[in-house]
């Protein structure tokens, strides 16, 4: 008997250890798309937040539930992932519900078209919502939506992902995709495209297709149940384009007929095909080309919204609540990842240089800023592009206007600023972070070695491009933020490498 005990304890400690293996290694293997629903949600418990988003990418793209906060009290969450179908939409609000005890959802309609017809969905774009999904909802959906023959997979995850052995980086420790970290579930780029207008818009009105209709009605339904309020929205696009297989302008049918839904059951919907003109969009920067919205747009779109909430939805303004305290330590990183990013975006010198004083200005203990010359300064810089320079802290760079070669070092940051120029020779500096990082930087022009050096840890981050290469570097973190050169001795300032 006592050996018979001694054997069912070992078999579950053995039980109990391969179950943990599993549980450590399998999001590791985990596919981190920045176009998944977000891993971060997980973090922060239940009831925490009062307003959740829930929709495909453009919902994803569209709202920041910080800039919520911060302008006007809301404490949210944007549940929102790429391809997201109204019947992935159902139990990710059905989660909510039951996990956040929300008193509004707003829940984006761009797929309202989808339907059986359309071509089957993609496992990725299923693995977006079920690899973050808690149970019960997870097994819900996984046995409501998928065939018999693709569950396990979805269930036993290490199914899917065993493959990924060979392709696993460090990024793959990190629980949560780098784009996504302090974010609220938000995806936050700002990779810019015009487009032409709007489209057309029709008043036309098309039935949904019976299982999206059947899923909407099953998630207004379960938020009136449990006395939540929802409000449904369309984003702002080009309402005429044709993208993979949906055709808008023959969508739009579908758009204006979720009205009525609404109205059936008594509800708002916020449809911006009518109402984008009110948000004064930059159809040439605001957009990815017509579809998502950038950081620009975000900032716009969310701020419309917020607005549209308060005046229609009675919320509680939690930044007075200690409760939320944890929110505005979260604003203030989120709001320098969002500069970070938009520096990172900028192709213009004269703009970049514009940005780089914001931060000097803002964070001006957390960066250090270091320029090296390769080659030649340029003979096109002008009286505008050394404004900047001095703003940025660099009082004696007029020096560089001289039409014959400069070396130059320049160093801006939280300790000391410091600039050194050359004429037609080789400079080097070693400059040292608050944080006792060394920096060791080099400039040499086209006759004295034709070479640009800004070494970190060891490593050169320098472009090492003819004109102006400048690495942007967090002091605190220890992580260069980006990592540019402008070529200088040419009339565009041509940005001659993608950023770091």
């Amino acid at each position: 008997m006592r050996n018979k005990k001694k054997k069912i304890g070992l078999c579950i400690i053995f039980i109990v250890i391969i179950i943990g293996i599993y549980c450590i290694i399998t999001p590791i293997f985990k596919e981190k798309s920045v176009e998944g629903l977000s891993e971060e949600y997980k973090t922060f418990g239940k009831d925490k937040f009062e307003t959740i988003f829930v929709g495909s990418s453009v919902m994803l793209n569209a709202v920041y539930p910080l800039e919520l906060y911060k302008q006007y009290g809301m404490a949210s969450f944007n549940l929102g992932c790429g391809a997201q179908r109204m019947s992935s939409s159902y139990y990710i609000v059905k989660q909510a519900i039951r996990e956040q005890h929300p008193k509004l959802i707003v829940l984006d309609v761009y797929l309202a078209g989808i339907g059986k017809d359309y071509p089957q969905e993609p496992a990725g774009f299923t693995h977006y919502v079920t690899d973050a999904l808690h149970y019960p909802e997870k097994l819900e959906m996984i046995n409501d939506v998928l065939p018999v023959n693709r569950r396990l997979d979805y269930i036993y995850e290490m199914g899917a992902y065993h493959e990924r052995w060979e392709n696993i980086t460090k990024d793959d420790f990190e629980k949560i995709p780098s784009g996504r970290k302090g974010t609220y579930g938000a995806k936050v780029h700002y990779y810019s495209s015009p487009f032409e207008s709007f489209g057309d818009v029709t008043s036309e009105k098309k039935e949904l297709p019976k299982e999206t209709e059947k899923y909407l009605r099953k998630i207004i339904e379960l938020c009136q149940e449990n006395h939540t309020e929802i409000l449904l929205t369309l984003m702002p696009l080009d309402y005429s384009a044709q993208v993979t297989d949906i055709n808008r302008s023959e969508w739009q049918g579908y758009w204006n007929k979720v009205q009525d839904i609404a109205n059936e059951y008594g509800i708002r919907y916020l449809n911006f095909m009518y109402h984008y003109d009110e948000l004064d969009l930059d159809k040439e920067k605001d957009t990815d080309g017509g579809t998502h919205l950038n950081g620009w747009g975000a900032d716009k779109l969310t701020s419309y919204l917020g607005n549209y909430i308060k005046q229609n939805y009675k919320l509680k303004d939690v930044r007075s609540d200690p409760k939320y305290d944890f929110m505005k330590k979260d604003v203030v990183k989120f709001e320098k990842y969002k500069k970070e990013l938009e520096l990172a975006s900028l192709s213009d010198f004269s703009e970049y240089l514009d940005a780089l004083v914001k931060l000097k200005n803002e964070y001006a203990d957390e960066y250090d800023v270091c320029f090296s010359v390769r080659d030649i300064q340029g003979y096109f810089l002008d009286d505008n592009i050394i404004k900047k320079m001095k703003k940025i802290g660099f009082i004696n760079s007029e020096i560089l206007l001289e039409k014959e070669y400069h070396s130059f070092i320049g160093i801006t940051g939280g300790t000391e600023n410091i600039e050194k120029y050359g004429g037609d020779e080789a400079i080097s500096c070693d400059f040292y972070t608050k944080n006792k990082k060394k920096i060791a930087i080099s400039s040499q022009t086209l006759n004295s070695g034709n070479n640009s050096i800004v070494q970190i840890g060891g490593e050169n981050y320098s472009k090492n491009m003819r004109g102006f290469n400048i690495v942007v570097f967090d002091a605190k973190s220890e992580k260069v933020i980006d990592s540019v050169n402008f070529d200088t001795h040419v009339p565009e300032f041509t940005l001659s490498l993608i950023h770091i």
